[in-house]
């Protein structure tokens, strides 16, 4: 997922769980290639909506990024290890 799709699947994805009553399980499997910019759709949607939504089946890829970038446990329920001094 690239930028200009990021931000068409931010406004789809809001769009669907404002319209959408209790929890919601977003499958996340279908982004094999993603970048920062679906990262950072995913955070927004988690800031957005907190516990209601659960991000399931994220890819290698996707996993990492969250894990370079510090925010896996926040979108991905990760537990988030600290590096070694």
């Amino acid at each position: 997922m690239r930028l200009p799709e990021a931000l068409h699947a931010l406004g789809e994805l809001r769009q669907t769980l404002k319209a959408t009553a209790g929890p919601v399980v977003l499958d996340l499997s279908p982004l094999h290639d993603s970048d920062s910019s679906a990262l950072a759709v995913l955070l927004a949607l988690k800031r957005e909506f907190g516990a209601r939504l659960t991000l399931a089946n994220a890819p290698a890829r996707l996993r990492s990024l969250a894990r370079l970038y510090g925010v896996e446990a926040l979108i991905l329920g990760a537990p988030r290890q600290e590096c070694e001094t």
